[in-house]
């Protein structure tokens, strides 16, 4: 989003929703927008609850709200806009509108949960975005409503993230104009792939999503889209152990810190602190790691991301481990297993219990290690094959395994 005018005289003079849309390219980075976060408020609360409410005042909430609900708006505030925003979509004029605004509404609601990591209220929100969407025959917004839907696979796995599912709503997006929409759904389904293993689909949706971001010229997706792709090689890594894969993740990170050189507020550092934490970890540089994903936790809290605290934890323990810090990576394992449990992540439970067996049989626990490694594998067989469990499921035997030889 860039003002058409930077004279701020002329910015203080709209006064309504219609004409800040009119004056905003559609561009989300929207940094230029803090300053005018009070008026942007005041039209916001005042035709929100206009007798004759419009379109406007929708499009605008939701093309804001990315900047200031999630990031500056006291929460409250927050949810009282969007809360109010569904029961005010039922005054507006046209059904079709009335439909489509609700369907964009729970869509911020389903994104707002995620972010706070409530899993089920989230899926709940995307699922009655989607449900309103069809309703209202509306193919933009039944696309991001499933963009929503397929980022929940990188929490727990979906029936809906299925061959066929998937190639219906890509058929969608091939007859939308609007780039950005495309970008977030091959960056979702990047993520998907990448967690069940599947390299190959992951790496093609995510060049999918590159190619777009280069289209538009956008710096801020081209690096998210380097960021996502570098996801995919480090996965890569892990499940064919070909270090290559790292350098080549390595690469990416550098390129989108080159993209984005002073990192945006709802990013901070910790996409790329985070990354190249996990990296270092890999090529064997744990005390390395150690320093730079505690830094990405401090980020993570910062930001009040459940997801990326916990994501953080997991990976840190990892680290604190080869160190022989036991303790300190069984309390931060402790804690992500008690949130991939909450969310029902079955895979990332499971790889959890394997790595505190792990640390139980290092310090000598050998009744511990067994404890936590049988759940591990009752866990990981609950999961339907892929790439991704199978690997895990043969870390937890290979650890089984140790300690039956110890």
């Amino acid at each position: 989003m860039y003002p058409k005018s930077q004279d701020n005289k002329r910015m203080m003079e709209w006064k309504t929703a219609k004409e800040w849309l009119e004056q905003i390219d559609d561009d989300p980075r929207g940094t230029w927008l803090l300053p005018y976060q009070d008026e942007l408020l005041r039209v916001i609360r005042h035709e929100l609850f206009d007798r004759e409410v419009t379109r406007h005042v929708f499009d605008l909430l939701v093309l804001v709200s990315p900047i200031f609900g999630q990031l500056y708006l006291p929460k409250s505030e927050w949810r009282y806009l969007i809360i109010a925003a569904i029961r005010q979509a039922e005054k507006l004029r046209y059904p079709a509108d009335r439909i489509e605004v609700s369907a964009q509404i729970f869509q911020l609601l389903g994104a707002d949960h995620l972010y706070k990591g409530k899993i089920d209220s989230a899926r709940a929100m995307f699922d009655l975005a989607l449900e309103h969407a069809k309703r209202g025959d509306s193919i933009s917004a039944t696309v991001a409503a499933y963009t929503g839907v397929f980022r929940l696979q990188w929490f727990s796995l979906q029936d809906e993230f299925t061959p066929e599912i998937i190639r219906d709503v890509l058929e969608m997006a091939d007859r939308l104009s609007d780039k950005r929409i495309k970008i977030k759904l091959y960056d979702a389904l990047a993520y998907g792939c990448a967690v069940m293993g599947n390299i190959e689909s992951a790496l093609e949706y995510a060049q999918m999503g590159l190619a777009f971001a280069n289209v538009l010229a956008d710096d801020t997706e081209k690096a998210r889209l380097a960021l996502t792709i570098g996801v995919v090689y480090e996965t890569a890594n892990v499940m064919s152990g070909a270090k290559h894969y790292l350098e080549r993740a390595q690469k990416l990170l550098e390129y989108a810190r080159s993209l984005v050189k002073s990192p945006l507020i709802s990013w901070k550092d910790f996409p790329f602190l985070f990354q190249e934490g996990v990296n270092l970890h890999q090529m064997g540089d744990s005390r390395s790691a150690e320093e730079v994903l505690a830094r990405a936790l401090a980020e993570a809290r910062l930001l009040d991301r459940v997801d990326w605290i916990m994501a953080t934890k997991h990976a840190l323990a990892l680290s604190k481990t080869k160190l022989g810090k036991y303790d300190e990576a069984r309390a931060h394992l402790e804690e992500a297993i008690a949130y991939w449990r909450e969310i029902g992540n079955a895979l990332e439970t499971a790889s959890a219990l394997q790595e505190l067996g792990n640390i139980e049989n290092l310090s000598g626990n050998r009744a511990a290690a067994r404890h936590y490694l049988f759940e591990a594998q009752t866990i990981c067989q609950s999961v339907a094959p892929n790439p991704r469990q199978e690997l895990i499921m043969n870390l937890i035997i290979e650890t089984i395994n140790e300690v039956v030889v110890n």
